[in-house]
């Protein structure tokens, strides 16, 4: 009985020292990213919602919360990603706060038809959740933040269960910049030399009644 418990010990010692030698698991990542860092007054630009780094997980569903600046930056529409099913085979939802826009999908799909959504040659690829425009109003730096609410918001993976994902530790920031002024367009060649011609024509005249 003494060489069981020992072997028993042993193997739980062994058990734990693999689970701490073991890679962690890499929590899947939710990012807010756009092509521009800056924007001029009255101009669009476009932010991008991703779920990155998915691993072996599949994602059915989100509800996330995308913070702004209302007094620099003004929402304009929102468009969700295919690979939940598009709005045909999903449940999708955005509504608009004070300074913050709440977007919500829940797919219908079977956890097969979401792996062959969100793979591309059998590896797992990046899903791009939704796309959101923003016009900016006023000039300064605009931040953009994620955030959920822990009782109801957050991602969902096989059967709805939750997810273990990351946010930006960072808030994304845009700048904006005084409206570019309007350009002015160069005077016609043909007119200038019309109205040269013109005067041409007048101090002529005028000349010569002064010399009569």
């Amino acid at each position: 009985m003494t060489m069981l418990n020992g072997k028993s010990t042993a193997g739980g010692v062994l058990c734990a020292l693999l689970m701490l030698l073991a890679p962690p698991s890499k929590a899947l990542l939710i990012s807010l990213e756009a092509a521009d860092t800056s924007v001029a007054s009255g101009e669009q630009i476009g932010l991008q919602l991703w779920a990155r780094d998915l691993g072996t997980e599949i994602v059915s569903g989100f509800e996330l919360d995308v913070n702004f600046n209302s007094s620099l930056m003004g929402f304009d529409n929102s468009l969700f990603g295919d690979a939940l099913g598009n709005g045909i085979d999903s449940l999708q939802d955005s509504l608009q706060g004070s300074g913050s826009i709440n977007l919500a999908e829940i797919s219908f799909l079977s956890d097969a038809e979401l792996e062959g959504l969100q793979s591309n040659g059998g590896s797992r690829v990046d899903v791009l959740l939704a796309s959101l425009f923003f016009t900016g109003s006023s000039v300064g730096i605009a931040e953009f933040s994620l955030s959920f609410d822990p009782l109801f918001g957050g991602v969902f993976g096989s059967g709805a269960t939750d997810l273990t994902f990351d946010l930006p530790s960072q808030p994304l920031l845009i700048e904006v910049q005084a409206a570019l002024a309007a350009p002015v367009s160069e005077p016609n060649q043909f007119a200038m030399i019309l109205m040269m011609f013109i005067n041409l024509v007048v101090a002529a005249k005028f000349s010569g009644r002064v010399t009569r």
